[in-house]
């Protein structure tokens, strides 16, 4: 009602309100860094986790990293820590990431593929190897049931089904009898034969590992790959 206070910044209305509020059976709940307000003191106040999972649930469709910060924002100034937290949903597999910075509520993200038929092909492509790495996953899987998904896709449908099937996820990894031990770069050196070329070492170890041509490519063609400090530093 006061002319003065029509331009308060968030936390100025906060400030007011933890002072002044209970006057007019307005509370606040908890610490300064708590932004709940009721009309009882018996306040539970929702964490940053929450109120991201609340936004990503409310919105129809994807949701950018942006416009999650830009519903957060109280100030210009200040932009909340979403990154932790929305890692943290992935990994917990209440949200799924669809692209880089871009997120979709479980419920939507799960309709985007046939879950049980990509279930049942996994299941038919890992016991043909000693592990699969996610780029040749999606490429099988999108190659096989018409699929444009992301590798950022399909790394939180694996996570379910990996917990479904107890298979042994990990970073870049799925197996389905073997726990990840070392990186997929060393596995690949473990097999790779320096007699050979790089093609015909590809044929052979991707007989044994679920393997991109494009990540093997990748993968050998570093200098670090042929030219090992560590083996010479053995050998001396």
């Amino acid at each position: 009602k006061n002319k003065e206070f029509n331009n308060l910044n968030f936390y100025e209305a906060r400030a007011l309100i933890k002072i002044f509020g209970e006057e007019e059976g307005i509370y606040h709940a908890g610490v300064s860094g708590t932004n709940t307000i009721g009309l009882s003191k018996d306040i539970k106040p929702i964490n940053l986790k929450q109120k991201i999972m609340d936004i990503i649930n409310a919105h129809e469709g994807e949701i950018s990293r942006d416009e999650i910060n830009e519903k957060l924002t109280k100030t210009k100034k200040v932009t909340p820590p979403t990154d932790i937290h929305l890692n943290e949903l992935v990994d917990e597999m209440f949200i799924f990431r669809i692209n880089p910075g871009v997120y979709l509520n479980f419920e939507d993200a799960i309709k985007l593929c046939d879950k049980k038929l990509v279930d049942k092909s996994l299941k038919e492509i890992i016991t043909n190897y000693k592990f699969l790495t996610l780029g040749f996953i999606r490429e099988k899987l999108n190659e096989e049931l018409g699929y444009g998904l992301s590798n950022f896709y399909y790394n939180s449908l694996i996570r379910i089904l990996a917990k479904e099937n107890s298979w042994y996820y990990g970073t870049n990894y799925l197996s389905k009898t073997t726990k990840k031990t070392k990186s997929t770069e060393q596995s690949i050196r473990d097999l790779y034969n320096f007699d050979l070329s790089t093609n015909d070492n590809y044929e052979n170890i991707s007989k044994k590992i679920g393997i991109s041509k494009q990540y093997y490519f990748n993968i050998v063609y570093k200098d670090e790959f042929r030219f090992n400090k560590n083996w010479i530093q053995q050998e001396q």
